[in-house]
């Protein structure tokens, strides 16, 4: 994507600061409950945004381009993440086990690295939805068949893959996420007309929006789902996990849009993929540097928790992200 569209990429700082504070766990407070509820979701739907922004490649084309882009990053993050976790802790016996979890494509929940099994489900999903588009010509038809996956997913695949997510590739995950890319991949356009606040229509009406969709956040945070007054049946059940996401994903859209000139933010968020295939070893590397220098770090209060997580960022952007990209360039995975 060369004509890189900014709110998108503080859409993705917003994105990668959830994913490293949501594995925090309590020590996030109420957020660690909050970032759950759509984190996953906006990253798959961001990828879809990316993906409209794409160039129609031939289908081998495209599946090598995402090999590349995708695979072969996840098998390194993930065989990096092994090689330090085995040397830091002398956990030996687990290397064996843990290089078929790789070989299987870091299922979620199953491979210790918690972030890096959204590679291999990107990937499983990129080339579904792209069959599915090529398929059908109508797109009211391919989003029908996305929703139809999730579900599949929901209703059919057992155990349930939100709970207990098993399938090689993440093959069950994709299925129940795809409808939040199919939802980024048609939705974008609509999303940049809305969001262009050069006519006062269109910012009075996003301005309405963000203040209804703040509430339902704030609620959410303060664990008071407002979905559940209306989760009283056996559609709304199937409903509700999407509509839930969906706002917040919206509210994170418009908040980044208001915050797409803070050049910070936007160059964390160019870099999601590293920071996410390393977030385990930053997290395991900065508090063994720390002991080794007689300190610990402590969440006292979440507020803590939120600017060591912000520190996190901000540093492996500066020490881990440059060397990572320098290999793959050798590598011929980026350009």
């Amino acid at each position: 994507m060369k004509n890189r569209i900014k709110y998108l990429d503080v859409a993705k700082f917003i994105g990668i600061f959830c994913i490293y504070l949501g594995h925090f766990g309590n020590y996030a407070g109420n957020a660690y409950y909050f970032v759950f509820a759509f984190h996953v979701p906006l990253f798959f739907f961001l990828s879809g945004c990316s993906e409209k922004l794409s160039v129609d490649i031939p289908l081998g084309k495209y599946i090598v381009k995402n090999i590349k882009s995708l695979l072969i990053p996840c098998y390194i993050f993930a065989i990096g993440s092994l090689f330090v976790v085995t040397v830091a802790n002398g956990t030996y016996e687990d290397i064996i086990p843990n290089l078929l979890e790789i070989l299987k494509g870091c299922i979620r929940n199953h491979y210790f690295a918690g972030g890096i099994w959204f590679l291999t489900c990107l990937f499983v999903m990129k080339i579904a939805f792209y069959v599915l588009k090529k398929v059908c010509k109508f797109k009211w038809l391919v989003l029908l068949l996305c929703v139809m996956l999730y579900c599949i997913a929901e209703l059919l695949i057992t155990p349930r893959p939100i709970v207990s997510p098993h399938m090689p590739y993440n093959i069950d995950s994709a299925c129940y996420y795809i409808v939040f890319y199919a939802l980024g991949y048609y939705g974008f356009e609509p999303l940049q007309s809305l969001l262009d606040w050069q006519k006062p229509v269109k910012k009075a009406i996003s301005i309405g929006m963000g203040a209804v969709l703040s509430i339902y956040a704030a609620f959410l945070f303060l664990q008071k789902d407002l979905f559940a007054y209306i989760d009283t049946n056996a559609v709304m059940h199937l409903i509700c996990p999407v509509l839930r996401p969906v706002f917040i994903i919206l509210l994170v859209l418009m908040a980044s849009k208001v915050m797409e000139k803070v050049k910070l933010f936007g160059w964390i968020g160019k870099n999601t993929l590293f920071l996410c295939g390393s977030e385990y070893v930053i997290k395991l590397v900065v508090p063994f540097c720390l002991r080794i220098v007689g300190l610990h770090i402590s969440y006292p209060h979440p507020v803590v928790t939120y600017v060591y997580t912000f520190f996190l960022l901000v540093l492996c952007n500066i020490t881990f992200v440059p060397l990572e990209k320098a290999v793959f360039k050798k590598m011929h995975l980026l350009k």
